[in-house]
Parts: structure tokens; sequence; C-alpha cells
């Protein structure tokens, strides 16, 4: 992945953060996992850790759990996780890709604009994020590198590069993509859950990862509301 120009200045260094964790396991069953450091400076970055991560990951673990009670009460090999595994890695991955190219498109403008100075976010915050599969910690480098991005579209637009009305459709076009991405995954928890219940395991599902909680956001509206943040 391409590395952005710094954009941290001197305020707000990460000791005198506060961190916000971020757990999505439960504990009806041990699962290994590690934690990781994400510093968001945007809002838009921040908006999207509060809502779409924190409930995507979850559905990324529920997902695993609930496919592997399937399996074990159909005694059956673990091909349909490794299935469903290859499709949200290519979720994952189409939109890795896209934020990379961006990235090099506005890469490309700093430099031509010769921009190398750092800015600086009045409120960044730190988050500890409990990672559980590779599935999450590619989706919490997704939000981080879309954060980046995000500052590198302020510096353009505070150095008059771009306009306001640039400025606030690159943050909602890009927000929005990853609110759908985030939608894409809740569905795969969804229709696991229906398959599970169809087996009579609707029980063992919700002893394992909670009640369905699927149809309580609606990620892919997010950004309706909050068209002009960045």
């Amino acid at each position: 992945m391409t590395t952005a120009p710094s954009m941290n200045g001197s305020l707000n260094n990460e000791e005198t953060l506060t961190p916000i964790f971020i757990k999505h396991t439960t504990d009806a069953i041990s699962n290994p996992f590690f934690e990781l450091k994400v510093r968001l400076d945007t809002k838009s970055g921040q908006h999207i850790m509060a809502r779409a991560f924190r409930r995507a990951s979850f559905s990324l673990f529920s997902i695993d759990v609930i496919l592997r009670i399937i399996s074990q009460s159909q005694k059956k090999t673990d091909d349909n996780i490794d299935e469903v595994d290859k499709i949200i890695n290519g979720y994952l991955d189409e939109e890795a890709k896209a934020l990379e190219n961006l990235h090099l498109q506005l890469e490309a403008v700093m430099k031509q604009a010769n921009l190398n100075e750092t800015i600086d976010y009045s409120l960044p915050q730190l988050y500890i994020v409990e990672v559980s599969s590779p599935q999450v910690k590619k989706l919490a480098n997704i939000i981080s590198h879309f954060d980046e991005l995000m500052k590198m579209v302020d510096s353009l637009w505070m150095n008059g590069n771009f306009d306001n009305k640039q400025r606030t459709q690159m943050s909602h076009e890009w927000k929005s993509r990853v609110f759908k991405l985030t939608t894409k995954i809740i569905q795969l928890e969804k229709r696991a859950r229906a398959n599970a219940n169809k087996d009579g395991l609707e029980e063992s599902v919700i002893q394992a990862v909670g009640p369905d909680m699927t149809d309580d956001v609606d990620l892919e509206n997010e950004t309706s509301s909050a068209t002009a943040v960045a």
C-alpha cells in the first residue's frame, strides 16, 4: 500500500489521547484475538469507525461462528466457510484497491501543487480495535486508509486546490462506498442466521453470538444526513 504524506502535526500525540476500545467477540467461547491501534483524525473516519466498523466487525465474527455451528451440526467439512471467506475477501480487496487508486490520484495532485506541509485536527481519536480474523484487520486497514485520504483532501482544500463542492462530494462518495461495503457484510450474517434457523439451530446461534440485530441498522443510507464531513 502506498504511504500517504504525513498529515499528523505536533498537536494531539497518541500518548495524550484517551483510547476508545472496540470489542466484537462474545464471552460464550474462547476466541483468538489481538489489539490494533487505529488513530483517526477526520470526522468522516470517526463516523465510519463508530457506525460501520463496530457493527460489521461483529458480523464478521458472527458469520464465522454461525457457519461453524452449521457445519458441525451437519457433520460437514469447512468448505462452505472457506467459500464465504472468499466472498468477503473479494469485497474487502476490491475496496482496498479502489482506495489505493484514489491515493495515487490524490498524491499526484499534491505533488503537482507542491504540497508537503502537515495539518492538525482539533479532536483526533485513538481506537483500540479487537482483531479476531484477517477480515477484521482488512476492514480496519480500509477505514484507516480512508481517513488518510480524507486528510489529503482536506490539505488540498485548505490550500485552495479543491473547492467546497469537490471536498464534500469526495467525502460523501467514498464514505458511502465504505458503508455499502459493510452493509454487504451484515447481509451475509443475516443469510447465515437464516440458514441456521432453517436447521433448527437458532438457540445455539443466540447462545454463541447473541440475538439477530441485522435489521437494527441501515448503513447504506448513513451518508444521506451527513454529506459535508471530512
